[in-house]
């Protein structure tokens, strides 16, 4: 398990101390996280940047592993092009409502590796 106030950013507009829980800007090598456990309307969201491309599939499973256990099922959503609020080009999100059961695809359409 990672300990991530040891990636926490301090300083400038997103900083943040311990006390914040999972909440805050962090940084694990290229990888610009900001978090919010939860959010006003019940979200955990969590938003990961690279300054030089889209975060990377494996990347995107890391951070899913350093914000959530194991077995909590998160998702990316591909909203509609007028609804897409991105401000930076290359940011990926992650989300999961409290209290929501999320309905998960058949298990036979898990791919066999």
């Amino acid at each position: 398990m990672i300990d991530i106030n040891q990636h926490r950013i301090r300083t400038g507009l997103v900083a943040t101390d311990d006390s914040n829980g999972k909440t805050g800007g962090f940084r694990f090598g290229a990888l610009q996280v900001l978090a919010f456990f939860p959010d006003p309307n019940g979200w955990e969201h969590v938003i990961v940047t690279r300054l030089d491309q889209t975060p990377t599939w494996d990347e995107m499973c890391f951070i899913k592993d350093v914000f959530w256990e194991p077995e909590d099922l998160v998702w990316q959503y591909h909203p509609p092009k007028s609804q897409n609020s991105n401000v930076h080009p290359y940011a990926l999100h992650l989300w999961k409502k409290l209290g929501f059961e999320f309905p998960m695809p058949p298990s036979i359409f898990k791919v066999q590796g």
